[in-house]
């Protein structure tokens, strides 16, 4: 669910963003922008228990091996012709495993085997994000209730659900 904040500050709930288990660790969840010839970055750390943020780490080193060996493979391709489509299927066999290997790594209670949170960016003091968890979205709206902005009707359906 996308959640728009506007605010300097905003309250992050403490529990796992995934799961909703005790946090152990922060995993940052970033966005850039690039005005003329300068690359803006932000950042909001959101907390993850150790299991979870294992599984997201997973997940992360997986689409990096994805992107990489397509890259490799355009590059082969050059010089090896077809033959490059080998390293096609050798990266996409090696995402597959590494994806899973993340996927088992996940609990019942976990709504995403990669990030439960992604910031999709801002303007000024506007802050959007996306939650895999509608649990942790609910949360993280009733901390910042006063901030939202944006609201939907299935905004304010979760936001007094988690009321009750």
């Amino acid at each position: 669910m996308k959640v728009d904040v506007s605010a300097k500050f905003i309250s992050i709930p403490r529990c796992c963003a995934c799961c909703g288990d005790t946090p152990s660790v922060e995993l940052a969840a970033q966005a850039s922008k690039k005005r003329g010839n300068t690359q803006y970055t932000k950042s909001w750390s959101f907390p993850y228990c150790s299991r979870c943020a294992a599984h997201v780490s997973g997940q992360s080193a997986a689409a990096t091996i994805l992107l990489m060996g397509l890259v490799v493979a355009f590059v082969l391709m050059f010089f090896v012709g077809w033959w490059s489509l080998v390293m096609v299927g050798l990266t996409i066999a090696v995402w597959v495993m590494q994806s899973n290997q993340a996927k088992s790594g996940c609990g019942s209670n976990c709504a995403s085997s990669g990030a439960a949170v992604i910031y999709l960016g801002w303007h000024g003091t506007l802050h959007s994000f996306f939650f895999v968890s509608l649990d942790y979205a609910a949360k993280f709206m009733a901390a910042n209730s006063g901030k939202l902005v944006n609201m939907t009707d299935a905004h304010y359906e979760l936001l007094n659900g988690s009321r009750k």
